[in-house]
C-alpha cells in the first residue's frame, strides 16, 4: 500500500503538543496520521500504553482498527498466529505467546487489548461504554471521530488517563529524555461540535480559518499554549482518491454541505446552516 503524505498530514505528524486536532473532510487520509504514528510510539516507546478509541465497536473494528492493521502490515508488521504467522510482531484479544516480552504487563484477560512482541501494548474500546475504560493509564491516546464523542467520556475518561511517564519531547523531536509529553490526538470529520471548538478555541480564528480553508493549496494551521490545529479539507488528500470522488460529493450535496464535508468547516450544523460570516 502507497499512500502519499499530505501537507496537512506531515504538519500534524511533526506536532509536539500534547493536545492535537485534525479536522479534515471526508476522504481526507485522517486515519492514516493515526497509523504513523501508532506505529511510531509502540516502536520508541515499548514501554508506554498507547490508547485507540473510537465511538462504537463496530466502528472501531470495522474502520478505525481495519485500516491501522492494513498499514502495519504494508510495512511488515503482522498479527501473530502459530501455524499461519509464527513470526507475527502483534496480537489481539489474547494472551501474548511466551516469546512476547510482557515484563510491563501481564493481565488476567487480554480482551481489548493489542500486544507487541517488544512488550508494547495498546488498548482499544469504543465510547459508548466509556465507564470501561476508568482505571487505565496511558501515555497516549488517538480518538476517532471525536465529533461523535461525548465530552464528559473524552474529558473525563480519557484525557484523564494520559498519565503514564516515559514519553518526552526534546526541541520538535521524541526523545528519551526533556519535556514529558502525554499527547492525545482528535482525528474527526467535520461538523460543528460546540465543545470541541471551544477546547481547541476555533471561535477565535473564524476569519482566518475562512480565508484558507477553501482552497485545494491552502489550509488552516495553529500552535497556541498546549495545542496544535489543523484543518484540511478533501482536496489536499486527491492523490490518494479515486478518479471523480470529490466533483461526486459535489453533484450529491447542497453547496452548503459540501463546504462542510470536503472544505471541513467547523462551524457547521447538522441541518447545513453556518455562522453569516462564513457564507457571507
Amino acid at each position: 500500500m502507497t499512500q502519499t503524505v499530505s501537507d496537512p498530514q506531515l504538519a500534524m505528524l511533526q506536532s509536539t503538543a500534547p493536545l492535537n486536532l485534525f479536522l479534515a473532510g471526508v476522504g481526507s487520509g485522517k486515519t492514516y496520521i493515526g497509523d504513523i504514528l501508532s506505529y511510531r510510539f509502540i516502536r520508541k516507546y515499548p514501554k508506554c500504553r498507547g490508547g485507540i478509541f473510537a465511538n462504537t465497536y463496530l466502528q472501531l473494528t470495522q474502520s478505525t482498527l481495519f485500516r491501522i492493521r492494513e498499514y502495519w502490515k504494508s510495512i511488515g508488521i503482522v498479527e501473530y498466529d502459530k501455524q499461519v504467522n509464527p513470526s507475527g510482531q502483534y496480537v489481539i484479544n489474547k494472551k501474548p505467546p511466551n516469546h512476547f516480552n510482557i515484563e510491563g504487563h501481564n493481565f488476567d484477560d487480554y480482551y481489548g487489548i493489542i500486544s507487541f512482541i517488544n512488550g508494547a501494548i495498546i488498548f482499544t474500546g469504543s465510547l459508548d461504554n466509556a465507564i470501561a475504560h476508568y482505571g487505565k493509564e496511558m501515555a497516549w491516546a488517538i480518538l476517532d471521530e471525536t465529533k461523535d464523542s461525548d465530552e464528559t467520556d473524552v474529558k473525563e475518561v480519557i484525557l484523564s488517563r494520559l498519565r503514564q511517564k516515559g514519553m518526552f519531547v526534546n526541541g520538535d523531536r521524541l526523545d528519551y529524555s526533556g519535556k514529558e509529553f502525554n499527547p492525545v490526538y482528535f482525528l474527526t470529520t467535520p461538523a460543528r461540535v460546540d465543545w470541541l471548538n471551544e477546547l481547541f478555541e476555533l471561535e477565535k480564528y473564524i476569519d482566518e480559518i475562512t480565508a484558507k480553508i477553501y482552497s485545494d493549496k491552502t489550509f488552516f494551521q495553529k500552535e497556541f499554549g498546549n495545542k496544535f490545529v489543523t484543518i484540511s479539507s478533501t482536496y489536499h488528500n486527491q492523490a490518494n482518491l479515486p478518479e471523480g470522488y470529490i466533483e461526486n460529493m459535489r453533484q450529491t450535496n447542497s453547496e452548503e454541505r459540501f463546504k462542510a464535508l470536503v472544505y471541513a468547516n467547523p462551524f457547521s450544523t447538522t441541518g447545513g446552516e453556518f455562522y453569516s460570516s462564513l457564507t457571507d
